[in-house]
């Protein structure tokens, strides 16, 4: 008798906290205006400015930029691709931490 108990007061105690989580899922996404962009997209040209000026600035003396654009965008797996690339500009060149994302946006993006 003592674990039915237990058994019921767990499962109600369970169901209680998966209908908080939900409860809250919904009012987080309720919380946010703008719909979310997908990880492979700039979601402003300010910011591709911002990548193709960084780059050019940083980049071009030495790198070509369709070239950097193959090793960013043919990679099998494209979030592999940009960690692996900003991990190379944190040892390489003179870019600081705010200026590495979009550079590899920049790279990411159509021509």
């Amino acid at each position: 008798m003592r674990h039915a108990v237990v058994r019921r007061v767990a499962l109600g105690v369970s169901g209680l906290l998966v209908s908080v989580a939900l409860l809250f899922a919904w009012a987080v996404r309720l919380g946010t205006d703008t719909p979310a962009q997908p990880p492979d997209r700039l979601s402003s040209s300010a910011v591709a400015d911002e990548g193709r000026r960084l780059f050019e600035s940083r980049c071009r003396s030495c790198h070509d930029e369709a070239d950097m654009r193959r090793v960013v965008r043919d990679a099998p797996d494209p979030g592999a691709a940009r960690r692996e690339m900003l991990a190379f500009l944190e040892h390489h060149g003179h870019c600081s931490s705010e200026e590495r994302g979009p550079i590899v946006d920049f790279l990411r993006q159509g021509p």
